[in-house]
């Protein structure tokens, strides 16, 4: 271990040692590495070759890795760079994949994306537009529709009473239509990006009903506790609990965009002491919370390596839309700018990786490329870049003051009519769809229908847990592919010992090194899974054996990193992931439980963001199994050790086989509540037993 370590210092020293070929020391050199960046980032774009769809990068899951709203976030990166440097290189592709994605209705409603089209989604291909409009990027031809035109009509459609219902006393909904995973849930950024197109389009046509949408969008978030005093920005709730269950998972570009269009609103009211007051709120608590140290960090992912694709991409956003706070709202000038240019040295610094010597990642604080790749990471660099040269270009235009495309007030109205699941949700409806949880969480309480080939995913398949859930899985008819990972050979249960019915030829055992790190032939074999119960883990006692850094790594970093990777890999809708913890695991980070602190704390932080993650994304359901003491079968002697540790520390006992019935009923079935203790579990085991 010690041989390997010196290893990976020298590799790391050998990293940081080369040096990036792109410099910000002065405007031309800005230039030339911001030309070298978008070319780099174009090479992710496949939409203009013959036989591809225009407008999207690859994908969405399982076909690539991004989803639809990445190529409007794409085509805003290229409009400013055309902006900033004034190299049209790339126009005539930037206007065909915006015009391509508009929809039949003109309002960025494209069929083929609605079953996983959210209010935000249509809110970035919308902000892209207002932003050509903004910059007098090149109007398309008169018989195209035009940008200020397309702008409008997603916030016509965005506006419709329909999509502000009355749960939670308004606000949108993440997702559009009432059959999307995530229509139950009122998230910041889908409401973030409605505010910020309504106070763009205020000060853009000088219109007060524009103006009012954005101000009651903003007390309906403050109100509603998504943002709260300190300007800290929260993810979203659901309507269910009347979103008082608010997921404070944190992430910039909620701040970015938020801070973006008070900037608009305090332009719009000449300078208005309030929205001037917001704007600072908002500017001071992006600065505490996402430039600590004065580069940008996505803390919600970044720290612990969980970051997903969407995730990625979220730092450019920051250094784009703060830059162009500075040109309304000019008094953030001394605040914004020496950060955004200290974020962008350390952002060209680490891009270093790749065959040619200069691909970015995403951790930019450390100055070493940290081996990622991908749109994201070279759109946030070249957003850091380019926007550097904001000096040499005009603030955004209204039409007043220049702008030249052409709007049409009442364009996108009556166009939802595109989807025919939008009306709200009603109470039978509700209670159809969810099942409340005691932690807020919901999930759809259904069972996967017979006819759906389900795929399970099983980690630490060797282990005393894994062993036996392998060994029920094989016989239960819902399940028909078992891919059962460990870091060794995984044996095929003997014979003698399988239940009735079981199939071995479901088994597909895959042999990884790390559960931190997975290859692309590991990440094929998670594509389709329906659900994982994740077993793997060092126990308490086994804890004292090792080092610290070795029992977090599995406990915490694998435990995440297979996740993400799970959910990257293109699962099924919903995924169910069944993370296996302990009944003393300490969520509440501000206790100091009595024995072993350190370690309970470690694994109640690792239940706290898987359930974060899963909130952060469509169709993720995410659930932890909190036994006590567990034994391979009940008899008289385990049975008085259970009653005795029950006394001493009220933790139920539960046999191995039960807990591991209990584990494969619900990702079936779906999860009762949210966390299941132990005992939940006894009580789960029992009525299987009793047949109820």
């Amino acid at each position: 271990m010690l041989f390997i370590s010196f290893i990976a210092v020298a590799l790391l020293s050998a990293v940081c040692a080369q040096q990036s070929p792109f410099s910000i020391d002065t405007d031309d050199a800005i230039r030339a590495s911001a030309k070298t960046l978008a070319y780099d980032l174009m090479t992710y774009y496949h939409g203009n070759e013959s036989g591809q769809t225009p407008g999207i990068l690859p994908g969405p899951p399982p076909l690539g890795d991004y989803y639809w709203w990445e190529g409007g976030a794409l085509w805003g990166a290229m409009i400013d760079y055309w902006h900033y440097t004034g190299d049209d290189s790339y126009n005539d592709v930037v206007t065909q994949a915006m015009l391509h994605q508009v929809g039949p209705n003109e309002d960025y409603m494209p069929p083929n994306f609605t079953a996983s089209l959210g209010n935000d989604d249509q809110g970035f291909w919308a902000m892209s537009a207002m932003q050509a409009a903004e910059e007098k990027f090149p109007d398309p031809p008169r018989d195209q529709p035009q940008w200020l035109a397309l702008a409008q009509s997603v916030f016509n459609t965005q506006a419709d009473p329909a999509r502000h219902d009355e749960t939670c006393g308004g606000g949108l909904r993440w997702q559009i239509p009432l059959s999307n995973n995530g229509y139950d849930y009122k998230n910041s950024i889908a409401n973030g990006c409605f505010f910020n197109l309504g106070a763009r389009l205020a000060r853009y046509l000088n219109n007060q009903t524009y103006a009012d949408w954005a101000e009651k969008t903003w007390d309906w978030v403050r109100g509603v506790g998504l943002m709260d005093g300190n300007y800290n920005i929260y993810d979203g709730a659901h309507v269910q609990h009347n979103c008082t269950d608010i997921n404070r998972a944190q992430f910039s570009y909620n701040n970015a965009v938020f801070l973006l269009g008070a900037a608009h609103m305090y332009n719009y009211t000449n300078g208005s002491r309030v929205w001037q007051e917001r704007v600072n709120g908002l500017l001071e608590g992006t600065l505490r919370t996402f430039f600590a140290n004065g580069v940008a960090t996505e803390v919600g992912c970044e720290l612990h390596h969980s970051c997903t694709t969407d995730m990625l991409s979220f730092k450019g956003y920051d250094h784009r839309w703060m830059t162009q706070t500075t040109q309304v709202a000019p008094f953030t000038v001394d605040k914004i700018l020496p950060v955004l240019r200290k974020s962008a040295q350390a952002a060209v610094s680490q891009c270093t990786g790749g065959p040619n010597g200069r691909t970015c990642g995403f951790m930019w604080a450390s100055g070493a490329y940290d081996g990622t790749a991908g749109a994201g990471q070279t759109m946030n660099v070249l957003g850091a870049v380019s926007s550097l040269l904001h000096a040499m270009s005009t603030s955004p235009v209204t039409n007043g003051t220049g702008g030249t495309s052409v709007g049409n007030l009442d364009s996108g109205r009556g166009s939802d009519q595109l989807l025919p699941y939008f009306p709200p949700m009603t109470m039978a409806d509700r209670d159809r769809k969810l099942l409340t949880t005691k932690l807020g969480s919901s999930f759809p309480h259904r069972q996967f229908p017979q006819e759906t080939a389900m795929k399970l995913i099983i980690t630490g398949s060797t282990g005393f847990v894994g062993r036996e859930v392998v060994r029920q899985s094989l016989a239960r008819p819902e399940i028909t592919s078992v891919v059962a990972l460990a870091r060794g050979p995984v044996p095929a249960p003997a014979p003698e010992t399988l239940p009735p019915g079981t199939d071995a030829s479901k088994l597909r055992a895959v042999q990884i090194a790390d559960y931190a790190e997975y290859s692309e032939d590991v990440r094929r074999e998670f594509a389709g899974a329906h659900a994982c119960i994740w077993t793997v883990g060092i126990t308490p006692g086994e804890s004292r054996l090792h080092d610290w850094e070795v029992v977090k790594r599995v406990c915490h970093t694998s435990t995440l990193a297979g996740l993400a990777a799970m959910c990257e890999a293109g699962p099924a809708r919903p995924f169910r992931f069944l993370y296996l913890s302990g009944s003393a695991a300490e969520r509440d980070q501000t206790k100091t439980p009595r024995l072993m602190p350190q370690y309970v704390l470690m694994r109640g932080e690792t239940e706290n963001q898987v359930l974060a993650y899963a909130a952060a994304h469509d169709g993720v359901e995410a659930c932890v199994a909190k036994p006590g003491l567990i034994f391979a079968r009940v008899n008289t002697l385990r049975a008085a050790l259970g009653s005795l540790v029950y006394w001493v520390s009220g933790a139920r006992s539960i046999a191995v086989a039960d807990l591991a019935r209990v584990m494969l009923d619900q990702v079936i079935d779906g999860f009762e509540q949210e966390p299941l203790m132990d005992g939940d579990l006894v009580r789960l085991a029992e009525a299987k037993r009793n047949g109820s």
